[in-house]
């Protein structure tokens, strides 16, 4: 599977796990938003799958910033876009580092850590309901280091 082809299952799949999540969402429209932009990345993709490696077409950086505007207004982090283009990209997001004070916070960031790495191992499975678990864990993971991140500039103030 080449890259764009790839990048537009991930497209196509984090589409198909927002619009699931819509269904019981209080903001059901912006999700059903950022899912029609997802697909329509997919297809983008897909339709450029022969192009200069390392491109992201004009369409599909569009249909991304629209799904990015999208996600931004349901708090789903806005990151899990560059997981889509990572394959094509070659810029697969990380978890920074940071200055953990406390051994609790330590474990805590180490388990998002390992969290990050058993989901970056299902990304491309060939089920894909297991790489939507996938997507799934990387959006807790991404929450779940944004609290942190959050929990010790607070300690610090």
């Amino acid at each position: 599977m080449n890259a764009f082809v790839k990048a537009a299952t991930r497209a196509r799949l984090l589409g198909k796990l927002v619009r699931g999540h819509a269904a019981e969402h209080p903001q059901r429209r912006a999700l059903l938003a950022a899912a029609r932009h997802l697909h329509d990345a997919s297809a983008a993709l897909l339709a450029t799958a022969d192009g200069p490696a390392g491109h992201l077409g004009d369409d599909t950086k569009a249909a991304l910033t629209a799904a990015r505007r999208c996600l931004a207004a349901v708090d789903v982090p806005t990151i899990l876009l560059a997981y889509v283009t990572a394959p094509v990209t070659g810029e697969l997001p990380t978890l920074p580092a940071l200055d953990l004070p406390h051994s609790t916070t330590r474990a805590h960031a180490n388990e998002l850590r390992a969290w990050h790495l058993s989901a970056l191992n299902h990304i491309n499975d060939r089920d894909d309901e297991m790489a939507m678990a996938a997507l799934d864990a990387l959006i807790d993971v991404h929450r779940g280091w944004t609290d942190l991140v959050r929990a010790l500039h607070s300690d610090a103030a």
